[in-house]
């Protein structure tokens, strides 16, 4: 990789997208001014007719943009360029949901390593990661958010945090199992026959003191929980509590420390055991770390006599989608992905008019002309037809 962020040259000669050829992709668009900054946007098309060159002719309508696309058109700049970082072909119908999954994750990417996202608590830990830094790129970031990891833009709302903390807690328990992470503790002889290395072959010390699953080394998590109760009781006993109260604080204690363990143990087993229905990763591993770890499984998926009931295993949300998907019920999701895209977009341009409005009416009023005049024109022919359908009635109404 080379030790200095690309220059403006090199987003000014990536590849258009070849309307003959429709491809899913990531790609960057590159907004200039003169005597300013340029800026630069990540983005990603995923449609399932046309590909990445409906989301592109979005902007040459001038319709759904990003709030800092429109803002940048308002205050003078113009898309000098619009280019594809990378690119693949349109999958299958069944493969729709987990492709467009992966082209999400890899615009996130990007967007990190351009640092086209406005600065969050996450560029912290970029530092180390990448040759270059924010303040050595000549651009300036349009992106809102980065799409894939969490940064203060898209941490998940208050009904959801207890669900996602556990979620992350399960995924952590089973990377720490995986890479030896954790001091040794009697859960390892579960993992000897799955996993393609032993603890005595990796070349560092464990630093976490604990699994997260279920237990800690001599001394550790249950241990403490046990001390936490009987200190709990004795105290309660000393001041003459009320059983009640007792029996809530030796409940409270348990179940906070049990919980997230027994979820965890769930999800591992239900893998292990191929009771869920999907039968892919809900994550994807880099280096084709799952589909090692299945190859030391001491069974195959289709040597288990049993038919799956679970939706999920309980590390992520439920399947995005089932894999058999025919091309109906295909349209039919991404109908549905539209109009809810649609819809929460439409919430936020009304607002946004109404702020624009605010401003200056007449710069409002001008825009409104703007996109008028550019529908008409990338729809004359349904234009036409609506004005002779018209005619044709208003004529019918007369003779009669």
């Amino acid at each position: 990789m080379a030790k200095h962020p690309p220059t403006l040259d090199f987003f000014r000669t990536l590849p258009k997208p070849n309307k003959s050829n429709p491809v899913w992709g990531v790609y960057t668009l590159l907004m200039e001014k003169a005597n300013h900054p340029a800026r630069l946007y990540v983005g990603s098309g995923t449609n399932a007719d046309h590909g990445v060159v409906t989301r592109l002719r979005d902007y040459k309508r001038e319709t759904l943009l990003p709030q800092l696309v429109l803002k940048a058109l308002q205050e003078g700049y113009s898309i000098s360029h619009a280019g594809l970082l990378c690119w693949c072909a349109r999958p299958k119908p069944g493969q729709a949901p987990i492709a467009r999954l992966r082209v999400v994750a890899v615009k996130a990417t990007m967007a990190f390593v351009f640092f086209a996202g406005r600065p969050c608590k996450m560029d912290v830990l970029l530092d180390d990661m990448f040759p270059w830094t924010r303040h050595e790129v000549s651009w300036q970031p349009l992106c809102t958010h980065t799409s894939g990891l969490l940064c203060w833009h898209n941490l998940p709302s208050a009904a959801h945090v207890p669900r996602a903390r556990v979620r992350l807690l399960a995924v952590e328990a089973v990377l720490t199992f995986v890479v030896f992470a954790g001091r040794t503790c009697a859960m390892d002889v579960l993992w000897e026959d799955m996993l393609p290395w032993r603890r005595e072959q990796v070349a560092w010390e464990p630093l976490c003191t604990h699994t997260a699953v279920m237990e800690k080394p001599p001394g550790g998590r249950l241990i403490s929980v046990v001390v936490s109760v009987v200190v709990s009781v004795v105290v309660s006993v000393v001041v003459s509590v009320v059983i009640s109260v007792v029996v809530s604080v030796v409940v409270s204690v348990v179940v906070s420390a049990v919980v997230p363990a027994v979820v965890t143990v769930k999800a591992v087993i239900t893998s292990v055991s191929f009771a869920e229905r999907r039968r892919q990763p809900p994550l994807k591993f880099a280096n084709n770390m799952y589909e090692v770890l299945m190859a030391k499984l001491p069974w195959h998926v289709d040597e288990v006599s049993w038919e799956p009931l679970c939706t999920h295993t309980a590390f992520l949300e439920k399947p995005l989608g089932d894999f058999n998907m025919s091309e109906a019920e295909l349209e039919s999701s991404n109908a549905n992905r539209r109009d809810r895209t649609l819809a929460k977009m439409k919430v936020n341009s009304r607002a946004f008019e109404d702020k624009e409005k605010a401003i200056s009416l007449e710069a409002y009023r001008a825009r409104k002309r703007k996109e008028k005049l550019a529908w008409t024109s990338n729809n004359r022919g349904r234009v036409h037809q609506h004005a002779k359908t018209t005619r044709t009635n208003v004529t019918e109404m007369e003779v009669s």
